[in-house]
């Protein structure tokens, strides 16, 4: 049932959900919203690494990296790290990046908050300089990611406001047994969730295809980029087509 409800979308798919958020946000090729989440231990794990547990913000914690899509609906979900791990390091170790050639085609891409490195599939804001100002383009350009990526913290609370269970876990980690038995519990969560999503759906008229395109043959969002160029090419791209396409 998990397969059935929390998948991938295939590359028709993929299509739709980019020339929806190409629609809505100027974005091309954008195919989804990732984004962490730290799911709170009410207990201290009986472990030896609990101390790995100790979260950000709160005591003990479990670290979820979510990638939704525009519609709200969690396309992917890498659950179970300790809360002190990395949203970066929790992407980098996850199926998405582990396997690009099944979620993504070479000009498709996701984005983030800074915490995640920027990648030509993973496009990221920057992060501000200590101690000095961010450049003016750089700050026009996230606050233009800013806009799609409400859906995310939206899809997010949403998830948790549903299900209580994921604000206080009120299970030991006592092992892989325990632990095992509280990600089936956070994945029926997600499963319902989009199941009432999708019921939600069901309910509204359909829209149909509203005749949108790719961008333009030429436009350098939809080449390749060699693997010779720094990971942060295709983000100024992306940055640069904001900028010129759009008035301030």
């Amino acid at each position: 049932m998990y397969d059935d409800f929390v998948k991938w979308p295939d590359p028709d798919e993929r299509r739709v959900i980019a020339d929806r958020i190409r629609a809505d946000f100027g974005l091309p090729n954008c195919v989804g919203i990732a984004d962490g989440t730290l799911l709170p231990l009410a207990f201290r794990p009986s472990t030896d690494d609990y101390a790995d547990y100790k979260g950000r913000k709160m005591l003990y914690t479990l670290t979820m990296l979510v990638v939704n899509d525009d519609k709200r609906r969690i396309r992917y979900l890498n659950a179970g790290l300790p809360g002190s791990t990395h949203d970066d390091r929790v992407f980098q170790n996850s199926r998405i990046v582990q396997d690009l050639a099944s979620h993504f085609r070479e000009t498709e891409y996701i984005i983030g908050d800074s915490a995640y490195g920027p990648q030509n599939f993973m496009i990221s804001t920057f992060k501000k300089p200590v101690g000095a100002p961010l450049h003016p383009d750089n700050e026009v350009f996230n606050t233009k990611l800013a806009k799609p990526r409400v859906s995310s913290e939206h899809t997010i609370g949403i998830l948790k406001g549903r299900f209580p269970f994921l604000r206080s876990i009120r299970m030991r980690l006592t092992g892989k047994r325990s632990f095992k038995k509280i990600l089936r519990y956070v994945a029926v969560c997600v499963v319902l969730h989009n199941f009432l999503v999708e019921k939600i759906e069901d309910e509204m008229d359909d829209i149909g295809d509203d005749g949108l395109s790719e961008s333009d043959a030429n436009n350098g969002l939809n080449w390749h980029v060699a693997d010779y160029l720094d990971s942060a090419t295709r983000r100024e791209q992306v940055k640069n087509y904001v900028l010129e396409n759009h008035n301030y």
